[in-house]
Order: C-alpha cells, then sequence, then structure tokens
C-alpha cells in the first residue's frame, strides 16, 4: 500500500467555487419562459423546440431576399439577350 494516499486532502482542493463550471447555464424559453437548459432541444415545460442561431422569425426574410435577388439576375440576363 502506498503510504502517501494516508495524508490529509489539501483545503484548497475542497473548494467548493472550483466546481461552478460543472454547473449547466440556463435561458429562458423563447415560447413560455420557463428556465430550461443551454444545451435542451425541447423545452421541458411547453414542449416547444429550441432553435439555435437564426431564429424562425428571420427565415422568410432570408428567403424573399434570394428570390429577389434571383428575380433581379433573371431580368437582367433577359433584357441583355434582347
Amino acid at each position: 500500500m502506498r503510504e502517501d494516499f494516508d495524508e490529509d486532502p489539501d483545503p484548497s482542493d475542497m473548494d467548493p467555487d472550483e466546481h461552478d463550471d460543472d454547473v449547466l447555464d440556463t435561458h429562458p424559453c423563447p415560447n413560455c419562459n420557463a428556465e430550461i437548459y443551454e444545451d435542451a432541444d425541447q423545452c421541458p415545460v411547453c414542449g416547444h423546440y429550441v432553435t439555435r442561431g437564426l431564429s424562425a422569425q428571420h427565415k422568410p426574410y432570408v428567403y424573399i431576399a434570394a428570390v429577389v435577388v434571383i428575380i433581379a439576375i433573371m431580368m437582367t440576363w433577359i433584357l441583355r439577350v434582347m
């Protein structure tokens, strides 16, 4: 048996503040405002799926802008051919 394990632990090793990094962060659900974990895919309270990155409210504008750009390119190409 090794004797170096018979010592009392160092008090600085038992500091509870060091383990605060292990606590998962939470944020409010965008649907019901219940606190949910940051890495949650779905709210456990209301069942709303949580999206990361671009929110669902902004996506239609991206598609509309893309369609407008495509139409402008097609119109430019058609006018040059004539």
